[in-house]
Parts: C-alpha cells; sequence; structure tokens
C-alpha cells in the first residue's frame, strides 16, 4: 500500500516534470489526469495518459537522476506525493539478484514504452558526478553551494536552503582550471527540504539552465567530459 505524504494541485497545463530533468518524488493521481510525453527531434509526442489511481515518477525509487519522460497536468489534477522512504528501504534490503530483476523489468518497460511512442531511448544529456563550488544569488548577494549530479541541461545542487519550486536565479559556477565563473539563469524544477538520508539524498533542489551563452556551454560540456 502506497503512503501519500502530500498532496499538491496543478491547474491544466502546468507541468510537472520535464524529460532529463532532475527528480525523486513518486506521484499518484488522485483527481484529474496527466499526460506523460516525449521529444523525438522538434517533435513532442504523448505517450500515455493517466488517471486517476495511477502511479509515475517510478525511475526515481531506482536512483536514475533524470527523468525519462516529461509529465504535464490535463485539467485541474490532484496529486500524492507518495512516502518513497520507506519503498527506498525495502528496495534497498532486496538481495542483489532480485533487485537486478526489478531495475531490468523497470527498464524493459520504458523501452517498451518508448519505442511504442517512436521516442529514442539514448538520453540526450549524460548527467554525471560532479563536486563544483558554486554561488546562488539570493537577495543581490551571492551564497556557496556544491553541486552533485551535472548535465549540460541542469543539476542538482546541495544546499541547506534550497529555493521554492519554479524559482529563477543566477548562478555563478567554477570550473577547475577556469578563472572566469560560468553565469547561468536557472530555475528551480524541484526541491528536497528535509531527509533522513543526508549522504544519499541530501537537502537540496534540482535546477533546469534556462539561459546559458554558447560559450559557456561549450566550457560546461568539456568540463563534464573529462
Amino acid at each position: 500500500m502506497f503512503t501519500i505524504a502530500s498532496e499538491v494541485t496543478v491547474e491544466n497545463g502546468e507541468m510537472i516534470f520535464r524529460e532529463d530533468g532532475l527528480g525523486d518524488c513518486l506521484y499518484q493521481v488522485l483527481s484529474g489526469a496527466v499526460v506523460i510525453s516525449g521529444t523525438i527531434g522538434d517533435k513532442t509526442l504523448v505517450m500515455e495518459v493517466l488517471r486517476a489511481g495511477e502511479i509515475f515518477g517510478e525511475d526515481s525509487l531506482l536512483g536514475a537522476g533524470a527523468r525519462g519522460a516529461s509529465a504535464r497536468a490535463l485539467g485541474k489534477t490532484v496529486l500524492g506525493v507518495v512516502d518513497t522512504r520507506g519503498m527506498a528501504r525495502e528496495l534497498a534490503a532486496l538481495s542483489p539478484a532480485l533487485r537486478t530483476l526489478f531495475e531490468s523489468v523497470f527498464a524493459r518497460l520504458g523501452r517498451m514504452t518508448e519505442t511504442a511512442a517512436g521516442i529514442k531511448t539514448l538520453r540526450r544529456e549524460t548527467r554525471v558526478e560532479k563536486v563544483w563550488s558554486l554561488y546562488l544569488d539570493g537577495d543581490g548577494q551571492f551564497k556557496k553551494a556544491f553541486s552533485r549530479e551535472v548535465s549540460a541541461q541542469g543539476m542538482f545542487i546541495k544546499t541547506p536552503a534550497p529555493l521554492a519550486r519554479g524559482e529563477r536565479f543566477d548562478l555563478l559556477l567554477r570550473l577547475p582550471g577556469q578563472t572566469d565563473p560560468l553565469a547561468i539563469r536557472c530555475e528551480v524544477a524541484w526541491n528536497r527540504m528535509e531527509t533522513d538520508n543526508p549522504q544519499d539524498f541530501p537537502v537540496g533542489m534540482g535546477v533546469e539552465f534556462v539561459e546559458m551563452s554558447a560559450a559557456d556551454t561549450h566550457k560546461l560540456r568539456d568540463a563534464l567530459a573529462e
């Protein structure tokens, strides 16, 4: 039985999470509907429409990091945010062989869904573990924080004071060997305000890069490839 930790209401057309965005939330549709979609080239293709009672965001249970598809509300929708802490502990307690089996089944179902919709299974951007110093602009003052998972499209920022979902801010990212920091405009995709497992699930926020110069993007890609 799923335990609902909280409920959130989203309006028609509101994005719940974006493809390749960071996130660790698992949701259940309580009322309304959710459209799951993916992109190929410049086209957005609908993969499925979820109704009341259905679960989505299950890739978060396996620590997949980046989302494999986008989720958007269809009509005014109420979502239950599932308490994944107990589920994660149960999953971690499985034998290595059984956990591998579950991961294989999840991956296979994901590939089947994407294939049926005509979606490429390879991610557009690879996320890698990088611990870099960065500065968040809050009220005109930059506060130090650290990166965790990073791609050319976004990152998870470990910080004791994560911002609200949807909030935009400026970020200065100092790459190893670079004198001048990268200047990036970001938007908070999700946040984690508290945790009982700070090592694996630290307090912080997943952000998406919404504005960055071509030169800085090139520098970031080079740093990620090192």
